[in-house]
């Protein structure tokens, strides 16, 4: 998460950006999926498993929707098929299976 986020204080209060920052620096996004003409990023993709914590997750979907980033998740045994994956990515969800979102999604 440390390439996609910086903290929003700033970088001169050095003891505050390095504690906001060390929150999120080395936390592990499991796909970003980007426009690939301009490389901005249209979602952050999760697939979780049984190590997953809505709690958890909710904070960091709570962080990523804070900076901008929509977060999607996948459960890691229902992967989704291209149909789905882009279906979701540009708008229409017939036939995906999701979880259910604890926090909802930004507006597409």
């Amino acid at each position: 998460m440390g390439a996609i986020l910086d903290p929003a204080v700033p970088s001169s209060d050095r003891k505050a950006f390095m504690r906001i920052r060390g929150q999120f620096s080395q936390k592990i996004i499991d796909f970003v999926a980007q426009d690939r003409q301009s490389g901005e990023i249209v979602a952050i993709i999760e697939l979780d498993d049984r190590s997953h914590k809505a709690e958890k997750d909710g904070r960091r979907d709570t962080m990523l929707r804070s900076a901008g980033y929509r977060t999607i998740r996948w459960e890691s045994k229902n992967k989704p098929t291209l149909a789905g994956i882009r279906g979701e990515l540009f708008g229409s969800t017939q036939g995906v299976q999701r979880l259910p979102e604890a926090i909802p999604a930004l507006p597409k």
